[in-house]
């Protein structure tokens, strides 16, 4: 038995060795293969998981980057609401009509009792009885009363019109402010919001970016992962606070600075604008481009770090 193996060995020689070749061959390919295979496994997985890491962290950001906006808001829209007053100046534009009406009340009120007192006197006459004279003795005719009533009643009507003509001034002037104001408030609020949407957005991208990096070196150690700014950039927990701070800045003071350009520049462009003239879509588009570029020529982009930011000793 054993004799027929080994001569059957003997004349497969070739072929055996051959065959163990391959097989081997084979089994060690497919050991690299499946090795590679579990390695590119394990770095998709890695990156995949960075990137969701990645994705996750800036959804997170934009969140607490909209709660902080939303949060910051309140106390600058009230700042300027308080310090652009629109509704003041149409509460006093109100006003002005309650002395008109209470004036025009008086006028019907007296002319009411001169009336009467003129029947009162035809009465009398038509009764055969005589007025009531004077101490003079001269009697109280109705030529003197009317004489006195005419010379009396010339400054009033003068009066009148004065006093008209001062309210129609001044009602021009309060619609020409509410005309202003309102397109500053607006344009106020426009650029404010976003100023301070971007400020809050680099804020807490810097801060974010720290976070990510500790939480990166904390997931993977070795050779997996290079850090292009080391950990060397990385803000202490105080830092951070003053950091995010700087917001104060803008929504208390920056602003203000802010508001004066934009006031000159709606002046400028604004107020030669009618209040009765009609404004087209275009027209109004056309107005607040001219604004925009007059804030420009005013220097907002050299200005924007002392509006952004607290520059110099300021307290």
């Amino acid at each position: 038995m054993f004799d027929s193996a080994w001569g059957f060995v003997k004349r497969h020689q070739r072929k055996l060795i051959i065959t163990a070749g391959v097989a081997g061959g084979l089994y060690y390919s497919g050991k690299l293969l499946l090795g590679r295979i579990t390695e590119m496994q394990t770095a998709s997985a890695k990156e995949r998981a960075a990137k969701d890491n990645i994705r996750r962290r800036f959804d997170q950001n934009q969140r607490d980057c909209l709660f902080t906006i939303m949060s910051l808001l309140p106390e600058l829209s009230e700042q300027v609401l308080h310090e652009v007053d629109v509704e003041k100046l149409i509460t006093e534009l109100r006003a002005i009509h309650v002395p008109q009406r209470s004036a025009a009340s008086s006028q019907t009120i007296e002319k009411t009792q001169n009336a009467e007192t003129r029947e009162g006197n035809n009465v009398w006459s038509e009764n055969g009885e005589r007025p009531a004279q004077n101490k003079d003795g001269g009697p109280n005719s109705d030529g003197e009363g009317n004489a006195e009533g005419a010379s009396g009643a010339e400054p009033r009507e003068q009066q009148e019109v004065q006093a008209e003509n001062v309210t129609k001034r001044t009602k021009l002037e309060i619609w020409e402010d509410i005309k202003i104001q309102s397109f500053t408030r607006t344009l106020i609020a426009v650029y404010s919001e976003s100023l301070l949407t971007i400020l809050v957005h680099v804020q807490l991208s810097m801060v974010g970016r720290s976070t990510y990096l500790e939480s990166v070196v904390g997931k993977y150690t070795g050779d997996d992962v290079a850090l292009e700014g080391r950990l060397s950039s990385r803000l202490s927990p105080a830092d951070e606070q003053n950091f995010l701070m700087l917001s104060w800045w803008f929504i208390n003071r920056g602003w203000r600075q802010l508001m004066g350009l934009i006031s000159e520049a709606t002046n400028h462009c604004i107020g030669q604008l009618a209040l009765k003239e009609r404004v087209s879509h275009r027209e109004l588009g056309a107005l607040f481009t001219s604004i925009h570029n007059r804030v420009r020529e005013n220097g907002l982009v050299q200005d924007l770090p002392a509006i952004l930011l607290p520059l110099g000793d300021e307290n």
